[in-house]
C-alpha cells in the first residue's frame, strides 16, 4: 500500500522499467507528462530524481508528494500547485496498470 511508480516518466520519454498490476481494486494518483512539463516550464520548475518511499496513500495528495525524494526541496506553494493537477484513477483488481517495456 502506497507505493510509488512511473516517477521517471515525468521526466522524460521512458518505457516502464515494470509491469504493476493492481493487487486489490484501488485508486492512484496520475499526472501526465505533458501536463507536468507544461507546469516545469511555467514556474521555472526543477526536480531530481531519486529513489521512492513507500507511503500511506490516504493522505492529501501534496503531503503524499512531499514523502517522495524528487518532491522533497520544492516549495510548499509549487507542491500544492502540482498536486492540483494530479487527477484520481480508479483501477479494479487484477488490471494491469503499466507494463514493463511499454510507452509510461
Amino acid at each position: 500500500m502506497g507505493e510509488w511508480f512511473g516517477e521517471s516518466a515525468l521526466l522524460g520519454d521512458v518505457l516502464c522499467a515494470t509491469t504493476v498490476i493492481a493487487l486489490e481494486t484501488t485508486t492512484i494518483l496520475s499526472l501526465t507528462h505533458e501536463k507536468f512539463s507544461n507546469f516545469a516550464d511555467a514556474s521555472d520548475f526543477s526536480v531530481t530524481l531519486s529513489a521512492p518511499h513507500s507511503d500511506n496513500d490516504m493522505q492529501p495528495v501534496s503531503i503524499t508528494l512531499r514523502k517522495l525524494p524528487m518532491f522533497q526541496q520544492v516549495s510548499e506553494d509549487k507542491l500544492q500547485q502540482l498536486a492540483s493537477l494530479f487527477t484520481f484513477r480508479r483501477i479494479p483488481a487484477d488490471k494491469t496498470i503499466c507494463e514493463q517495456g511499454t510507452r509510461a
